[in-house]
């Protein structure tokens, strides 16, 4: 077996090889399982992640000394992040990424299967939508509208469980 210090060499999807240690297994379930299944020194290919976020992610990972943080309490109880995430440091690399980088950080994040960090970009995620409308939503995001109106309520009359579900999830 392995120390938790030993090196793991990934391939991204650029064919990159990126150099890590095997204590990452604390955070990623699929680099735990193919650490219990391969030999040790066998790399890992991740083809579906970009180097570039691989290394975020790992910065993440060196941040926190592969240890994965408490899970957040839920539900969240402010549209505030900062309040949420106890280390200020993790406000500022979820605020580093635009919405198509947080985009990709998800995939990757989901990928490694890396739940406490995929957790943290949900709640932020969640914040940037809490105690907005759907127009609200349509606006800042440059959503244009599917139904029209009459499709619209008609939707509604027939599923009125949605609505009272969907308020109480934002509110």
């Amino acid at each position: 077996m392995a120390s938790e210090n030993s090196p793991i060499t990934f391939v991204t999807k650029e064919g990159d090889r990126v150099q890590s240690i095997s204590k990452f297994k604390n955070l990623s379930i699929l680099v735990k399982n193919v650490i219990e299944d391969c030999e040790q020194g066998e790399d890992i290919p991740i083809a579906q992640v970009s180097t570039n976020m691989l290394n975020r992610i790992l910065e993440y990972a060196q941040h926190h000394d592969f240890i994965p943080p408490e899970p957040l309490e839920k539900p969240l109880k402010t549209s505030k992040i900062e309040e949420i995430l106890s280390d200020p440091w993790d406000v500022e690399f979820l605020k580093s990424f635009d919405d198509d980088g947080l985009a990709d950080l998800m995939f990757a994040l989901n990928y490694l299967d890396v739940a406490c960090l995929m957790e943290i970009c949900f709640a932020y995620i969640a914040t940037k939508f809490r105690g907005k409308d759907p127009n609200q939503i349509r606006a800042e995001y440059g959503i244009e509208e599917e139904f029209t109106r009459e499709e619209d309520e008609k939707i509604k009359r027939e599923n009125p469980w949605t609505q009272d579900e969907a308020i109480d999830r934002v509110s």
